[in-house]
C-alpha cells in the first residue's frame, strides 16, 4: 500500500506504507478511495497557506473510502461501509466543543496540521467518521466535507435559515465552497433570489453551463473602493444585498461585500486572510454584521442525506480525476480555472472506482 507525502512545497513523494496497522478499541481501518483537492491543498502545495500547517505532510481532508477492519469498541460503523469524515480533529471535552466542535480549543486538522488521507490505508477514530446512506458514488462522497463547510456557514444565520424579505442574496466566489452554498440555498432551502459572481470569467462561464437558469455574473456591476462617502445617501444608495456570502478567500472580495451589503445587512465570511486593514467606517456607518465561519463538523449527516436525493446536481462538480501516480499533475492542472471545479486523486478502487 502506498502513501503520498508533500515533503515541501511542490514536492510529492510516493512511498510504500506499513500495511500491518494496529487498531485501538474505537478505531477503524479505512481503504481510501479518493481525495478531493481544495483551496487549502493548493496553497499547501504552493507554499502559501496562511494558517497553521506542517511539512512533510500526508495531505488531503476531503475524502471517501471503505472500511476494511474495525476495532472491538466500534459501534456505529460496520466493516465494508462506505465512509467519509471530519477534517477537524476535535477533543469533545473542552467548553468550545460543547458549542461548536469546529472551534475546539485543542483542534488539529487532518491533511493540514496532522497527516491526512493521501494514503491507501488510514486508521481513523470512529467518532470522526460518517457512513454514507445507500451506495453514494465515491466521487460524490468525497465532496461531503466542502458541502458541510458551506452548510455550516449557512447555519451561522440559524438552524433553519429563511431568505431575507428585503431582496437578493449574493455569493462572491465561484469556487467549490461558493458553488456549494449556491446549490444548498437553491435546491435544499429553495431560495430563489440568488446571485453568484466571480472575477474569473472562465469560472463563471463553467458554472453557467451547469446552471443555465442561474444569475451568475463575471462582475457585480461595482467598482471596488470607488463608492463616494460624501454623504450617507451616497453610501446607502449603492448597496443591493441584505445578505452576502464571501467564499472566495480574497480580501478584495470582502471589501466588495462591505461596499455592496445593505445597511444592517450581514456578511458571512469563510476566507482565510492574511492580516489586513478594512474600512471599518463603512461597517459602522451601515451597521453591518460580519460573521466568520470555519469547518463543517456537525453538518455531515445532513449533507449526505441531501446528496442521496440530488446526485445529478452534485456529480458534474467533479471535473477531473487523476491516479495517485500523477498527483503533482493533479495539483498543477487543478488550478486551471478554465476547466475545473473539483479535481480528485484516486488512491485505490475500494471495490469500485465510481
Amino acid at each position: 500500500m502506498d502513501i503520498l507525502t508533500l515533503m515541501e512545497p511542490k514536492v510529492i513523494k510516493i512511498a510504500a506504507s506499513n500495511s500491518d496497522l494496529k487498531l485501538a478499541e474505537e478505531e477503524v481501518l479505512v481503504e481510501v478511495n479518493r481525495i478531493s483537492l481544495c483551496g487549502s491543498d493548493y496553497k499547501l502545495f504552493n507554499g502559501g497557506y496562511n494558517g497553521p500547517s506542517v511539512y512533510p505532510l500526508r495531505f488531503g481532508h476531503e475524502w471517501s473510502g471503505q472500511t476494511v477492519e474495525i476495532g472491538p469498541g466500534v459501534k456505529r460503523i460496520k466493516k465494508g461501509d462506505r465512509v467519509t469524515g471530519d477534517c477537524s480533529i476535535w477533543c469533545g471535552n473542552c467548553p468550545n466543543c460543547a458549542e461548536d466542535k469546529n472551534l475546539c480549543q485543542n483542534i488539529e486538522k487532518y491533511g493540514i496540521t496532522k497527516d491526512g488521507f493521501s494514503q491507501q490505508l488510514k486508521v481513523v477514530p470512529e467518532k470522526y467518521l460518517y457512513r454514507a446512506p445507500s451506495l453514494l458514488p465515491y466521487s460524490v462522497l468525497a465532496l461531503t466535507e466542502p458541502f458541510a463547510v458551506a452548510l455550516h456557514a449557512i447555519h451561522r444565520l440559524s438552524s433553519n435559515p429563511q431568505p431575507t424579505s428585503e431582496g437578493k442574496t449574493l455569493i462572491i466566489g465561484c469556487g467549490p465552497i461558493g458553488i456549494a452554498i449556491y446549490i444548498l440555498l437553491k435546491y435544499y432551502y429553495r431560495w430563489v433570489n440568488l446571485e453568484i459572481y466571480d472575477v474569473v470569467p472562465e469560472r463563471t462561464a463553467l458554472l453557467q453551463k451547469l446552471f443555465p437558469d442561474g444569475k451568475i455574473r463575471h462582475s457585480p456591476n461595482h467598482k471596488n473602493g470607488l463608492i463616494e462617502q460624501q454623504s450617507y445617501g451616497n453610501l446607502y444608495a449603492s448597496t443591493d444585498y441584505p445578505l452576502i456570502f464571501e467564499a472566495s478567500g480574497k480580501i478584495e472580495a470582502l471589501k466588495t461585500a462591505i461596499d455592496l451589503v445593505k445597511p444592517r445587512g450581514s456578511i458571512i465570511s469563510l476566507g482565510m486572510f492574511s492580516p489586513v486593514v478594512l474600512d471599518f467606517g463603512k461597517i459602522v456607518m451601515k451597521a453591518i454584521t460580519v460573521i466568520g465561519s470555519i469547518g463543517g463538523t456537525g453538518e455531515f449527516v445532513e449533507v449526505l442525506n441531501f446528496f442521496e436525493k440530488n446526485l445529478n446536481i452534485i456529480k458534474p462538480l467533479v471535473t477531473a480525476v487523476f491516479s495517485y501516480e500523477d498527483a503533482e499533475k493533479a495539483f498543477y492542472d487543478g488550478q486551471n480555472l478554465k476547466q475545473n471545479i473539483k479535481v480528485q486523486i484516486q488512491l485505490s478502487n475500494g471495490g469500485k472506482s465510481e
